[in-house]
């Protein structure tokens, strides 16, 4: 999640108005990440070669994250990239005594 904040951090300065806001949340099963800014242009995927440089934050985000895309702002310039991640249900993990015993130590 930390590349994914800076990949959209750093597209979001690099490209739009230094001032942005950034968004993060957490519900009962998911993790969701918002960068804002005002600039004019919208982000675009690239199909780029494996030696670019520049041009792979969103390539990346998609990648990592379990899913994102871009939100154009109705009412100005400027638009909000964001990411979310599943997170495991809860229920998975057994509840109870079972498991609250330390390993021994050897």
């Amino acid at each position: 999640m930390v590349l994914v904040v800076g990949e959209l951090l750093a597209n979001a300065i690099t490209h739009g108005e230094p001032l942005v806001r950034l968004s993060l949340w957490a519900g009962a099963d998911e993790l969701c990440v918002r960068v804002t800014d005002h600039g004019p242009g919208q982000p675009r995927h690239l199909d780029l070669g494996v030696e670019a440089v520049h041009g792979r934050g969103l390539t990346i985000v998609a990648a990592l994250a379990d899913d994102s895309g871009v939100i154009p702002l109705p009412d100005r310039p400027g638009k909000t990239v964001w990411a979310r991640w599943r997170l495991p249900h809860r229920n998975l993990i057994p509840s109870g005594e079972h498991g609250t015993t330390p390993a021994p130590d050897d």
